[in-house]
């Protein structure tokens, strides 16, 4: 059975809760720690200072406020319940009739109940009603379901002993109790969202609840109609193509009637017909793993658009919110995916900075964190962009590399499918966007990838290096379409790729640092393209990542490897070029736990330096002209993923760079502080994609193709 090392590791780091975006390189959403798992946040304003404040539900965490400035940031307020409470939903309105917002949650804590708490007016909230009840609670709403003119709630539960889902309504007394009416029960295993409105136009409000894996093996949305006395008839159910993990409702084709869309592998939209009855689902297949969806006009059109929220468990799929842009007709334009932290599971939109234009919020559950997402107008938000590879699940993308692969003068990414025996080339845009991409087979499943021009005709060529013993070797045309692979002998498993031109003949020839063959295989091109045999360098332990450059100034082509072995210390080494193919290891160094490694001139004094990116620290070895190198400086990281150098600040000292972190240089071989970024990464790349001058960075992990874009800032 063959096996391939994957190195892709998905980091999200939070940022503190204070304002800190100013100080990032590149732009990217800023994230504020909550130190606990968030399950859910919605906004209001609550200290009546005109500004909108966000409440947030964690689990094992109390709920905590956060006091918006104005801007779009965020300061630490009160915190509300007990250490044990998970926040399943939070819903707001006015419970007591005195103008200030209050909060009802659903939660547990020393069991399931509705929690009331009223609104001081300063942004502190006073304990108010708790309402038990014996099934957990997972959705909450509100709205004035008897036409008292004081807002009621209405629940979603799930009873595992019986297989039901139960929606109940408390109607409001008006100072801030509520009375329990009864429930209504329904087959099912788990309500996954709760949307209100008046669907038949009469004057009473609906409820709409989307049910996951009903016994007969449907997934349905369930309509219960209001009778306008606070009770509810019995349900009517409406098949959806999946499961629905989240529900909103809105006119989405401007006819007056209110429309359903719901999410999860598909986004489904359900055109309303006026009598609480709606048309069979319209679908939008895109991305798998949606869990949350809210409307908004994002671009201030007039028509109402989607808001999708995007969690990579498994799927893959991104952890990102997609923008669907509505057509005005009810239909959707492909979405536009902006990233978040680590597993988001709610959202909410506001307009957080008072520019008048719908921001976004997410609550990230393995981040532990909130993504706040501002508009940039145009229907766009300012943050990280992910580009998709994989529409539907079925694959995951590796590593990525940085090229001109047609005649337009904008990169072009390639990145390797490493389930599938695949490339996809993703066309560039001017402005460090990506197009759709288009796939090429190769011989495996691939672990590495570089680009050049192989055979001298003036055109970017791709070479892949394979999961098992070869690499595959696609000529390009020039015009962005490449010819059938042709395959190459490796020692096992090559798993990284690199072209150099060993041998100073003019050619590029191809090194790959080989895995489980513990060893390089260099294999050298007769000028055409086409390789000879490949020539062994043992290395003695297994090779992780592969840098070349002249260490010892003699003109030829040296070697770094980064080695990490079968237990044990690991460790990196250094063989000398003999100009012919073959090289002398000459040393080996035991070093920090190694994920890639970088020659270059770090320190500009003429000499070329090795860099380690390793787990927890970067170490820099001075080179000292003649293929050794002096004593390592090391600068403590969070990196867990392969890095890359470059002058990312414009100020001429070499900078590093991981999925996740960029350490600014100080010219000498250490590094400053780390800047986060919330981004997941089987590869790294670099490049000045968007034309501006800047070096940007381009990850590659999950479905996704991701762009950090530089601000330019020194």
């Amino acid at each position: 059975m063959k096996t391939c090392l994957n190195a892709a590791t998905l980091l999200v780091l939070s940022l503190v809760l204070t304002a800190i975006t100013a100080a990032q390189q590149f732009i990217d959403a800023p994230q504020y720690s909550t130190n606990s798992e968030t399950l859910v946040v919605v906004n209001g304003d609550f200290n009546q200072d005109g500004n909108p404040d966000l409440a947030v539900g964690s689990n094992n965490a109390p709920l905590l406020i956060l006091l918006g400035r104005g801007n779009g940031t965020f300061q630490r307020g009160e915190s509300l319940g007990i250490e044990t409470t998970y926040t399943q939903a939070i819903i707001l309105g006015d419970w007591n009739g005195d103008g200030i917002l209050d909060l009802a949650v659903a939660a547990y804590s020393n069991g399931n109940a509705v929690r009331v708490y009223l609104g001081v007016g300063n942004g502190s909230f006073t304990a108010g009603a708790v309402y038990p009840t014996s099934q957990t609670l997972v959705n909450i709403v509100s709205g004035d379901f008897n036409g008292d003119g004081v807002p009621d709630l209405v629940t979603s539960s799930y009873d595992y002993a019986s297989s039901t889902v139960c929606v109940g309504v408390l109607l409001g007394s008006g100072d801030g109790t509520f009375a329990a009416t009864g429930t209504s029960q329904v087959p099912g295993y788990y309500s996954n969202g709760l949307a209100v409105g008046d669907l038949n136009r009469d004057g009473r409000l609906d409820v709409v609840d989307a049910v996951a894996s009903t016994p007969s093996g449907d997934n349905e949305i369930e309509v219960y109609l209001g009778n306008g006395d606070g009770s509810l008839q019995a349900p009517v159910s409406y098949s959806t193509p999946m499961e629905g993990n989240a529900v909103t409702l809105a006119d989405l084709n401007g006819d007056g009637i209110l429309d359903l869309a719901t999410v999860w592998y598909d986004l489904a939209v359900l055109f309303g017909k006026g009598d609480g009855t709606f048309a069979p689902a319209q679908t939008y297949i895109e991305l798998p793993g949606a869990d949350g969806i809210a409307v908004a006009d994002m671009n201030g059109d007039g028509s109402p658009d989607l808001i999708e929220l995007h969690a990579d468990y498994s799927r893959p799929g991104p952890d990102a919110v997609a923008v669907w842009g509505n057509n005005g007709d009810g239909t959707f334009s492909k979405p536009v995916l902006y990233a978040t932290g680590y597993a988001p599971l709610a959202l909410t939109v506001g307009d957080l900075n008072r520019d008048g234009r719908p921001d976004v919020v997410t609550a990230n559950y393995y981040g532990k964190s909130l993504s706040i997402l501002l508009s940039g107008g145009g229907g766009t938000l300012i943050g990280q962009r992910d580009y998709p590879v994989y529409h539907y699940g079925g694959g995951s993308v590796g590593p990525v590399a940085l090229g001109y692969i047609n005649a337009d003068k904008n990169l072009d990414a390639v990145v390797v499918d490493t389930l599938g025996w695949r490339v996809f080339v993703l066309p560039g845009n001017p402005d460090g966007s990506f197009q759709a991409g288009q796939s090429y087979w190769t011989g495996d499943r691939g672990a590495a990838v570089a680009l050049g021009d192989v055979n001298g005709d003036g055109a970017t060529d791709i070479v892949t290096g394979n999961c098992f013993r070869t690499i595959s070797v696609l000529l390009g045309d020039g015009k962005g379409r490449f010819k059938p692979h042709v395959e190459y002998t490796t020692d096992t498993e090559p798993h990284s790729v690199v072209l150099a031109d060993v041998n100073n003949d003019g050619a590029l020839d191809v090194l790959t640092g080989d895995f489980q063959g513990k060893s390089v295989s260099t294999l050298l091109n007769d000028g055409t393209g086409v390789f000879l045999p490949y020539i062994e360098t043992h290395i003695t332990d297994r090779v992780l990542s592969l840098a070349v450059g002249d260490l010892n100034k003699d003109g030829f082509i040296d070697l770094a490897t980064a080695n990490k072995p079968n237990g044990g210390i690991s460790s990196f080494s250094i063989a000398l070029g003999n100009g012919d193919g073959t090289f002398t290891v000459t040393q080996k160094t035991d070093t920090v736990s190694v994920l890639s490694v970088a020659i270059a001139d770090v320190n500009k004094d003429g000499n070329l330096d090795v860099v380690v990116f390793g787990d927890g620290q970067i170490a820099f070895y001075p080179g000292n002209g003649d293929g050794t190198l002096g004593q390592r400086r090391s600068t403590a990281t969070d990196l867990s993923t392969a890095g890359v150098l470059g002058d990312f600040n414009g100020d001429g000292r070499l900078d590093a760079a991981s999925a996740g972190e960029l350490l600014l240089g100080n010219g000498d071989g250490t590094f400053r502080s780390a800047q986060t970024y919330s981004t997941e990464a089987a590869g790294i790349a670099s490049g000045d994609v968007n034309h501006d001058g800047a070096l940007d960075l381009i990850t590659s992990g999950g479905c996704c193709v991701g762009v950090l874009l530089n601000t330019g800032k020194q």
